[in-house]
């Protein structure tokens, strides 16, 4: 389950459940699933949740939010399992971060 906070203007802060659903289900995740590495983004259709496999430095999973169930589900809308390739030697693995921008998606490693 996600909590999920939205920017308020009038008080510069983020705010639980402001302008948001307070509250959100990810469903259908692998067994495998490192809730410790993540990271969400708008590709301008769907809103994305990414999450590496425990143990992976290559692999992880994608999820979409369904509008029907309201809740994010593994593989809907999406490629369920995802590769990177050519990582380089000092990249800190330990968390990730995306972006989606100019019709490109992108993954983002901090180096060591």
């Amino acid at each position: 389950m996600l909590y999920q906070f939205g920017f308020n203007r009038e008080t510069s802060r983020y705010e639980y459940g402001y302008n948001s659903i307070p509250t959100l289900n990810v469903v259908k995740a692998p067994g495998d699933t490192d809730w410790h590495r993540w990271s969400m983004l708008f590709d301008g259709s769907a809103y994305r949740l990414y999450a590496f496999k425990v143990g992976s430095t290559d692999t992880f999973y994608q999820f979409a939010y369904n509008r029907q169930t309201n809740q994010y589900e593994y593989g809907f809308d999406s490629i369920p399992v995802l590769s990177l390739v050519d990582i380089p030697a000092n990249s800190n693995l330990t968390s990730m971060a995306m972006l989606f921008g100019q019709g490109d998606y992108r993954l983002y490693f901090q180096t060591l």
